[in-house]
């Protein structure tokens, strides 16, 4: 296993969900990321879990962190091929952009 490729998709994952208003720390090891997400959307009737089948929508799977008694979060996997990781992206962008 390329430890290399992980550290990439999470560097990029990490970038993308800043740039959209997460608050990601800097992950030192492994194969998740657990964002904070935007006011907005901590706010927002639901939060994490309303964000999650948002999500669902655009064929994009996350864990809320409210599963993990950490509501405002979303967990997600870096164990997926690059072009899933482009696709979440692509979705947060989505979903954020519409609310």
């Amino acid at each position: 296993v390329d430890v290399g490729v992980y550290a990439k998709r999470c560097v990029r994952m990490a970038d993308g969900l800043r740039d959209l208003g997460f608050e990601v720390p800097a992950p030192r090891a492994g194969f998740f990321l657990f964002p904070k997400l935007p006011e907005a959307f901590r706010d927002a009737e639901g939060g994490d879990v309303a964000l999650t089948d948002k999500l669902l929508e655009h064929r994009t799977i996350v864990v809320p962190g409210t599963a993990f008694g950490v509501p405002g979060y979303l967990r997600l996997s870096l164990a997926t091929p690059d072009a899933a990781v482009d696709g979440a992206l692509e979705a947060f962008k989505t979903v954020v952009a519409t609310g």
